[in-house]
């Protein structure tokens, strides 16, 4: 208990008992001897307004002592003996107690929107799988189709005539035809292999990522699905493979999906189309890993918000932008793969995004 009493304008101090963070009780020592000068001025400061107003107070304050943090909760009561009394009680436990509480409360909050989330995902699946499938199966057909039909037209087209149709030769028509039909024929099938994943996220499935495979040819499959959207991104997107990197041991689609969903969050991040995007892959022989990087001139990203991006249902990005879930789903698939990926950055200088997958 501190007793505060006024001589002229100067407040005089009388400690007595002892404080919980001290090793022995502490007598005749002004209240900015015994605390830090932050909190010793508040304190001060407040005596005086319970002073001049005669109206008691109660705030709560913390007090950090050899790097500890100490949670008070201070009564400060003005006396008709013309002095201040100040009751300091220690809430430290308390206050450790209800972040306690607060977390466990959020991890029963996240996992029951992961249920619902699964609840979801089988409700619709099947309505989405209907008119996907009916897509692939048609552009299978198409695709036959087109490919007899181009075989006709090199029997009845004159090449000495040029023929120009929605901008482009007949030449050309004939490979962006076919082009055209694979890519909506590869986009089906991932959509479906989505929905298989999304379905089975809460198993970890080891089977599926027991496949050889080479990681420039994911990131190239990657960017393959994404040349339209990285287009309207950026000018400068920029890739460097290492050559002759050493299969590893996961599942393509998986990881492919990794790669689109962090090469578009780099894309959302640039404020123009005149930013880069840089993707490089090396191997690491001494620790026996393959390194990816990508790195962006976006916005960057505070290091206050970079411990939330892999949690799930957090985002930067406005509501119809994102739904919080595509890093938190990356960072799984990536752990399941016994790798790592590590998030750096810098508000207006940009994001750098690692992943380290092992390989034997």
């Amino acid at each position: 208990m501190l007793q505060f009493k006024e001589s002229g304008k100067v407040l005089k101090y009388k400690l007595s008992g002892g404080l919980s963070f001290f090793n022995k009780t502490i007598e005749k020592l002004s209240v900015t001897d015994i605390f830090p000068n932050d909190f010793g001025n508040k304190l001060y400061t407040r005596s005086k307004d319970v002073f001049k107003n005669k109206k008691s107070t109660v705030f709560k304050d913390i007090i950090e002592i050899n790097a500890e943090e100490y949670y008070y909760e201070i009564r400060i009561v003005y006396s008709k003996e013309g002095s201040v009394i100040a009751i300091m009680r220690d809430i430290t436990e308390m206050k450790k107690a209800e972040a306690q509480l607060d977390l466990q409360r959020e991890k029963l909050i996240q996992a029951d929107k992961l249920g619902s989330l699964g609840t979801i995902v089988a409700s619709v699946a099947h309505e989405i799988n209907n008119p996907n499938n009916c897509i692939y199966l048609t552009c299978e057909s198409l695709y036959e189709e087109i490919k007899c039909l181009t075989e006709a037209f090199n029997n009845y087209i004159d090449d000495s005539i040029e023929y120009n149709i929605g901008g482009y030769s007949i030449k050309e028509l004939k490979i962006e035809i076919i082009e055209s039909i694979n890519r909506i024929i590869r986009n089906s099938g991932r959509i479906k292999k989505i929905i298989q994943e999304l379905m089975s996220f809460a198993h970890k499935n080891i089977d599926s990522i027991k496949e050889g495979i080479n990681i420039n040819k994911v990131i190239e499959s990657a960017i393959e699905l994404m040349q339209y959207q990285i287009k309207q991104y950026t000018k400068y997107f920029l890739v460097c493979y290492e050559e002759g990197l050493p299969d590893i041991k996961g599942n393509f689609q998986q990881l492919e999906q990794v790669f689109i969903d962090i090469i578009q969050n780099a894309g959302q991040s640039l404020t123009s189309n005149e930013k880069k995007i840089w993707v490089s892959t090396r191997c690491n022989k001494k620790n026996k890993k393959i390194i990816i990087s990508i790195k962006d001139e976006g916005v960057g990203i505070n290091s206050n918000v970079i411990k939330k991006v892999t949690k799930p249902f957090f985002t930067t990005k406005p509501e119809k932008y994102g739904t919080g879930l595509g890093l938190f789903v990356s960072s799984k698939i990536i752990k399941d793969h016994g790798g790592e990926l590590c998030i750096y950055s810098e508000p207006g200088k940009g994001t750098t995004v690692k992943i380290l997958l092992p390989y034997r």
